[in-house]
């Protein structure tokens, strides 16, 4: 194959200071192979953890990476962005990308790769293809963060972050997934053609190089363990493994449990439901991968209960070493794992049955536990051969090669229609809370659509709060197709580009699922449409903020 010139921005490259993420670990593991096949890359990455004020240029395996410091000058546009907001981020995809820009205006790329998390494509000033890997979905992301917390509403920030990545995704040209998990997501939420390649399982260090001492010292030689290596979050679970704690403990009298991983928002609270046990609760913090491996080898097994994920490195890791996994299903680990091969898979947010299965496992003949493992090594090696997912990912990028080139926004336009977009997200947050009507009303409204698949939703209200709701529901790819009023004056109108009618008209040519873009005539609305529909056979959907009773069966909407 014909030599390329491939560019990749993302948000970190391992080998480069402290901080490692999931893409940047894929990211080490796929470029040397495609280096060693005869093409050029060259990566650029923020300094999230790095404090330099300068560009760094480090070639590591004949890739070439260009560590970059934040400039965040260009951002002045969004001046009414929230806090906490994405602006670091915006500053790091800014930085990265202009100067990709500028290295391909002297030496062009055949195609350039982004992330979907970061903005990176919404600033390229190329005419060579983007190619966007998907490593998450935000809504649903944003959704298992705050699982089972006291408010489940979506902040501002995050309908800002999910409005970026919309436009991002839109300035790409092509897209794939590690997971097969993640293409449907995106095929069913958005329609987007979402192509699967599978990522390389690569262990990033030699077991010669392994940190062997140190797991010795801090696992007290022999005490048999089970380990947790990830962020300590919700996403990821820690409060389902929180709560399967306590029983565990009881059944498993001599057993502990060693975590790895970023201290976020469940750390405390494993460290408190282990009780009178909380010796044998053993948190290490984040470590290097030559300390991680052989603290996981030693395990009788990884415990995952990740809410939702995209075939996670940890998973992989563990199978490689031969160690079972208990994996939560419907999160992509079960594209990995069958029950009771290689592993358990258990019910999402089940803590019972996580417990069950941490039990089984440790009760289970060690001769077991080891061939459940050696089965899982088999089949992942099998599945994530690292030439075969070189050939994919080649394969891919020697085709967008021959893509026509698009006319692309520059930059700067990109970047104040975008600050635009922002400022009017933010402006009309800003209204609702001053017209009492808080996000908290319609976000879970918003949820609830797109945990049930609906694309396209008419919403009874033109209005301040109806407005707010449909521009919520557009950053989430669901389709307002008219709105219905009862103010005459407003039919014929066009209010956002959506055309205003009487609810007779909507009867007669929407589908029957309704949205209430109301605070104050909740009732009064859902009145209105029932009895629109009292002649017919059909039974109306209606969404309603608040309490969201969806009045086509017996749903409970209320916690989306």
């Amino acid at each position: 194959m014909m030599p390329m010139h491939l560019g990749f921005l993302t948000n970190g490259y391992a080998g480069i200071g402290q901080y490692e993420s999931g893409a940047g670990n894929y990211l080490t593991r796929l470029a040397p192979l495609l280096v060693r096949r005869g093409h050029e890359c060259e990566v650029f990455c923020n300094t999230e953890g790095l404090p330099i004020h300068y560009e760094v240029i480090e070639h590591i395996e004949g890739v070439k990476v260009h560590v970059l410091p934040d400039d965040d000058s260009r951002l002045a546009a969004f001046s009414r962005l929230p806090s906490p907001t994405p602006v670091g981020s915006l500053a790091s995809s800014w930085r990265v990308a202009h100067k990709a820009s500028q290295v391909h205006q002297r030496h062009p790329f055949d195609a350039i790769q982004v992330t979907n998390y970061q903005f990176g494509a919404l600033f390229l000033d190329v005419d060579a293809p983007i190619v966007m890997r998907m490593s998450s979905y935000s809504p649903l992301w944003r959704k298992a963060e705050v699982h089972m917390a006291a408010d489940e509403s979506f902040p501002l920030e995050w309908y800002v972050e999910f409005m970026l990545e919309r436009n991002a995704i839109a300035a790409s040209d092509i897209y794939y997934a590690p997971s097969r998990f993640l293409c449907d997501r995106y095929r069913e939420y958005l329609d987007l053609d979402v192509r699967l390649i599978r990522p390389p399982a690569c262990l990033d260090v030699h077991s010669d190089e392994w940190d062997r001492e140190w797991c010795r010292t801090v696992t007290a030689g022999a005490s048999p363990y089970l380990a947790f290596v990830n962020a300590i979050n919700r996403r990821k679970g820690g409060h389902i493994l929180a709560a399967a704690l306590p029983r565990f403990f009881d059944r498993c009298p001599n057993v502990h449990i060693h975590l790895i991983g970023q201290p976020l928002d469940c750390l405390e609270l494993l460290l408190g439901s282990a009780g009178q046990h909380r010796d044998r609760v053993h948190y290490h913090g984040t470590v290097a991968h030559k300390r991680v491996y052989p603290l996981l080898a030693s395990a009788m097994g990884l415990v995952f209960p990740s809410l939702i994920d995209n075939l996670p490195n940890t998973v992989i890791e563990a199978m490689m070493l031969g160690v079972p996994a208990i994996v939560a299903r419907n999160c992509s680990a079960d594209e990995l794992i069958a029950d009771g091969r290689a592993g358990f898979l258990v019910p999402s947010a089940s803590p019972d049955a996580l417990a069950d299965a941490m039990i089984r496992l440790v009760h289970m003949p060690t001769e077991t536990r080891r061939m459940m493992g050696e089965q899982g090594k088999d089949f992942v090696e099998r599945l994530l051969e690292p030439e075969a997912a070189a050939d994919s990912l080649e394969a891919l990028f020697a085709e967008v090669r021959g893509m026509p080139r698009r006319r692309r926004l520059s930059p700067e336009q990109r970047l104040r229609l975008v600050a635009a977009a922002v400022n009017d997200l933010c402006a009309v947050g800003a209204a609702a809370a001053r017209a009492k009507a808080p996000r908290a009303a319609f976000a879970p409204l918003v949820a609830a659509l797109i945990k049930n698949g609906v694309r396209s939703i008419v919403i009874y209200g033109a209005g301040e709060a109806g407005q707010t709701l449909a521009r919520e529901m557009r950053l989430f790819g669901i389709e307002v197709p008219v709105f219905v009023d009862s103010n005459p004056a407003l039919w014929g109108r066009h209010v956002l580009g959506i055309r205003v009618v009487p609810l007779s008209e909507a009867v007669s040519h929407a589908e029957p699922v309704f949205a209430v873009g109301s605070l104050a005539w909740t009732d009064q609305i859902v009145a209105q449409i029932e009895s629109a529909y009292e002649s017919s056979q059909v039974r109306p959907g209606i969404y309603r903020p608040r309490t969201l009773t969806h009045e086509t069966g017996s749903d409970d909407l209320s916690e989306p």
